[in-house]
Parts: C-alpha cells; structure tokens; sequence
C-alpha cells in the first residue's frame, strides 16, 4: 500500500509547516467542523504544544498520525480503545475495592505494622503490590507474623482484586476483541 508523501513531509514537524497545514485545511472545513475530526485536533494540540517552551518536544507526536494512515494499526489502536472503553467498569470496580480496602487496612493494621500501613499512602502501595502480585510471599508472611485477622484480611484482598477482579478484566478484553474479530469477519463476507 503506497501512503500519500504530502503526510510525511519533514516541514509538516516543524511547528511553522504544521500551522501552515492547519490554516489551509480549517479554511476549507470551517475551523470548527476541521477541530471535531480527533486527529485535526490532535494536531492542533501538538501545534500549540511546540509553541510553549519545554513542551515542544511534543510535536513528535505527529508521527502517530500514521496510526490513521494504516490500516491495521488503525484497527488495533480501535480495537484496544474499544477494549478499555469496556473495561472501564471492572476498573472502577477494582479502584474501589482498593478505596475501601486501604482506608480499612490502615485503620486496623496501623498500630502494628506501621512501615507498611502507618499512613493512607504506606497502605494503599502495600495493598497495590498485593494486587500486581508484587513480593506477595513476603508480605503476606510479614502480616500472618502480627495476626491471623489480619492475613485473613489480605489473602481476601488479595484474592478479591489479584484474581477474580483481574480475571475479569482480562475476561472483558479477550471478549471484546473477539467480538470485534467477529464484526471485521461478518464485514468482510458481505
């Protein structure tokens, strides 16, 4: 598939060369209709960005616009964005059940393992290694030595966020891409 060079020219990285694109197209479009296409306000946002200084590395960025340009990173850039579009509710789900389990964890285990739960922060990176799986043996074991009520507590959590929430992400990824593997393979046959 040979790609159009008019959308790889070096002048369109420079931030001069990308107003100037940007005044000749939204002079055609109108300059609202021109901003509610994503990538034309993608690029007006990078122009902007190249124009406050520290931030104009960002006008690198541009070279993502071949995403629009090929087909098939196309597809799976949707595809993923379908994705966490879907997810978005079991990651509210876990983001809670972290909420919750960490204001819990630091006002029942505070006193007695202070270096892991001494504050709101200490228990809420504690608990979030314990959900990635993050030196679980060693924490786990560090919590049983202060209590059964409290290893209780984080082989619940643990269990609760690390595998079923988790399973069910991943649940919900795997079945979305599927269903948009099925929609690109009814497409194809009509």
């Amino acid at each position: 598939m040979k790609l159009p060079s008019s959308h790889f020219s070096l002048a369109k990285l420079h931030p001069n060369g990308v107003v100037a694109s940007i005044k000749s197209k939204s002079k055609l479009k109108g300059f609202i209709n021109f901003a509610e296409d994503g990538w034309n306000a993608f690029d007006i946002f990078t122009v902007a960005a190249a124009f406050i200084p520290g931030l104009n590395a960002l006008r690198t960025l541009r070279i993502l616009r071949i995403i629009a340009k090929v087909p098939t990173f196309k597809n799976t850039v949707s595809d993923i964005l379908h994705a966490v579009k879907h997810s978005l509710p079991v990651f509210a789900l876990l983001m809670l059940i972290i909420y919750v389990s960490t204001i819990t964890a630091h006002l029942a285990m505070k006193t007695d393992l202070p270096q892991m739960f001494g504050s709101i922060e200490q228990a809420f990176i504690t608990l979030l290694a314990l959900t990635f799986m993050d030196s679980l043996g060693k924490t786990i074991s560090s919590i049983a030595e202060v209590g059964a009520v409290h290893a209780a507590f984080a082989l619940i959590y643990f269990f609760t966020t690390g595998v079923v929430v988790i399973s069910l992400l991943i649940g919900v990824v795997l079945d979305v891409i599927d269903e948009r593997k099925n929609h690109l393979a009814a497409r194809r046959k009509d």
